[in-house]
């Protein structure tokens, strides 16, 4: 039969090239047998029962065309299969035929783009873009009641995939196959099969995209099948085998309904619940991204994901960590739906702070430190300007549980990356944006040292002191730069130091540097006039007593005056620090304490003793005079405030 229609077709083409061409209506010319040429022709099975069934297939970009009804199709192919002479073996044959015609890319793509009836085809070459799951699904149903009601047919799939020795020959066509066999009953063997190939590297997360990105439609009727697979691959103690469950797990959540969704989020929180380490692992991780990247399809399930609130008992501190990361980023980060977890939040929270059981009090302490991250994010404080808050809270914490600080020891010691010192000889030219990032780099790193020496000062090890000395050096050598570049960009605000105010602080940028020589020497003589002065004048202004630090901090600003060849008096520095005092963290008493500490030698900093050198290291003068400034600003403050408590009626 096949051997006669294509003699016909042969026929049919050598009639069209005697004959040439015809004159049609409108004194267009047509080619005989063109029509005929379009169709694909072959000897195979599969070739000859789709048309026989009523399907014609096209060549090039030609849509295949469908005699009758998709249903009607369908029922011829079934009928023609289970009739057919050499049944079962023709299924056998079939798949062959249709595993070769899809091996070329445009026939492929024939077959995934609609079908219609052949009095559609017309419309169809104008609305190409329309694609909908109607040869995809018709295929797939075919070869869904062929492997159900053939056995010998589910065997030859098996065996054909199996077969595949390549990695990267896998299609999109196996990985259907492999669902419609795990849908038809055959679930270990396709389980077992799936983790062959997983360790072989056929399936791949490329494959994966492809298929959830292309075909999400069609492979959302195999959406039990998939959760199932991702269940069990998932429980593997293999990496390889568990990262394919994570992928089917996130891949199948994005491309698929709030129902699937809902499914999915329901079996992660199941797995956390099975007290198995690597399955916790694997479900908090994908939980954790899907929150991360895909906020707005998680939020209606953050109900289920606090779910997991009643398994903390079996979670280890890293996971109750992404635990409290997830509810916080849903309940604080969301606007719309935030509100669902936020009051549960925070009772379990405050129950567990307030605990007797350390076990419990830590657990409150990480869900309060998410919860702050969460809100500083959402108020758009970046990760460098809560790091030093964040370390300040690390080792008040670690000093309570631990005698030293030896555990986070690594703090105090790791490098900052600053651009170079010569960079700050150069400001001018650069624009005013990479001076605001060098001021801001500044102060975050002033800040960071600050707190740095404020968790360390305490410390006795002399490696410890010897690393706080060092930081004070960094400390007064940014302080410079920090002036060289406030000098070039004076209007610059500063980010905030500290996040307890209502309102941030606002710069008081006073220049110092005088324009006209009259005022110079004005500001000359009344310093003299100041240094000349005695106490008592002091004492007996009544109005002295009642100012707060803020005045007495700018009485303190005294701009260094010298004078010229001219007899001029000049500033060296437009701006003092002393009014960018707000935006720095504020340093302990306890660090005053290194002013006892003597000479330290750099052998003092190798831990191991491999130093031979005797470089000492100690308390510099201008170390000094940054810790006696910042003593005497305190005790300014704490002095005037007494004496304005203590003012009586005879004042």
């Amino acid at each position: 039969m096949v051997a006669e229609r294509n003699s016909v077709f042969s026929k049919k083409r050598k009639t069209s090239g005697e004959h040439g061409d015809e004159k049609i209506k409108g004194g267009q010319k047509k080619r005989k047998g063109s029509e005929d040429e379009d169709i694909y022709q072959n000897n195979s099975t599969f070739c000859e029962l789709v048309n026989k069934a009523g399907l014609t297939l096209m060549k090039g970009n030609k849509p295949n065309s469908l005699g009758f009804d998709q249903a009607v199709f369908q029922r011829n192919l079934q009928v023609s299969l289970k009739r057919h002479e050499s049944c079962p073996e023709v299924l056998d044959e079939f798949v062959e035929g249709f595993q070769e015609y899809i091996e070329d890319q445009k026939r492929l793509h024939n077959s995934l783009v609609p079908t219609f009836t052949a009095s559609e085809c017309d419309r169809l070459q104008r609305i190409s873009g329309d694609v909908n799951r109607g040869a995809e699904a018709l295929t797939l149903d075919a070869i869904k009641s062929s492997i159900r009601f053939q056995k010998c047919v589910a065997e030859a799939c098996v065996k054909a995939i199996d077969g595949i020795k390549q990695p990267g020959d896998h299609k999109v066509i196996d990985i259907f196959l492999l669902l419609i066999l795990h849908s038809t009953n055959r679930k270990k063997p396709v389980e077992s099969l799936v983790r062959n190939k997983i360790r072989a590297g056929g399936i791949t997360e490329v494959l994966l995209q492809d298929i959830f990105t292309n075909h999400n439609e069609v492979l959302r009727e195999f959406f039990p099948s998939i959760l199932s697979l991702a269940e069990v691959l998932l429980r593997s103690p293999e990496p390889a085998v568990s990262y394919i469950a994570c992928t089917l797990y996130t891949k199948a959540f994005v491309a698929f309904d709030s129902f699937c969704q809902q499914e999915i989020v329901g079996n992660l929180v199941t797995h956390i619940g099975s007290g198995f380490e690597s399955e916790i692992d694997h479900s908090l991780d994908i939980l954790s991204e899907l929150v991360e990247h895909y906020l707005t399809k998680m939020a209606p399930f953050a109900i289920f994901v606090k779910g997991v609130l009643d398994y903390l008992d079996n979670l280890s501190v890293m996971q109750i960590r992404k635990l409290y990361s997830m509810l916080s980023i849903l309940a604080f980060r969301n606007p719309n739906d935030g509100g669902m977890i936020q009051d549960d939040l925070h009772i379990i929270i405050r129950k567990q702070l307030s605990n007797n059981s350390p076990k419990y009090k830590r657990m409150g302490i990480i869900g309060a430190i998410m919860i702050v991250k969460s809100i500083a994010y959402n108020s758009g404080l970046s990760d460098p300007l809560c790091l030093s808050p964040h370390f300040r809270l690390l080792y008040v914490c670690e000093s309570r549980q631990q005698e030293d600080l030896s555990d986070i020891n690594a703090l105090l010691g790791c490098p900052v990356f600053l651009p170079k010192p010569e960079v700050y000889e150069k400001l001018e030219p650069l624009s005013q944006k990479e001076k605001e990032f060098m001021c801001e780099n500044l102060f975050l790193s002033l800040n960071w040292f600050r707190e740095v020496i404020n968790g360390f000062a305490t410390q006795t090890d002399p490696e410890m002191k010897a690393k706080v000395i060092s930081r004070l050096h960094n400390i007064t050598d940014l302080q410079l730069s920090l002036e060289k570049c406030l000098n070039v960009q004076p209007s610059y605000t500063p980010p905030p130091a500290h996040f307890d105010w209502y309102e941030a602080p606002k710069t008081v940028i006073q220049n110092t540097a005088t324009t006209t020589e009259g005022k110079k020497k004005k500001t000359k003589k009344v310093s003299k006039k100041k240094a000349d002065s005695n106490e008592t004048t002091r004492v007996d202004d009544s109005d002295e007593n009642s100012k707060d630090s803020t005045h007495i901090e700018k009485d303190s600003q005294n701009t260094q005056i010298t004078e010229n060849k001219d007899g001029n008096s000049i500033s060296k520095s437009g701006i003092s620090l002393q009014n960018y005092r707000p935006f720095f963290r504020e340093i302990n008493m306890e660090v005053f304490t290194i002013l006892n500490t003597g000479m330290i030698t750099v052998a003092d900093l190798d831990t191991e003793q491999n130093t031979k050198a005797t470089t000492e290291l100690r308390i510099q003068p201008p170390q000094l005079e940054f810790l006696l400034e910042d003593l005497a600003c305190k005790l300014s403050h704490s002095l005037i405030a007494s004496a304005s408590k203590k003012k009586t009626f005879l004042k």
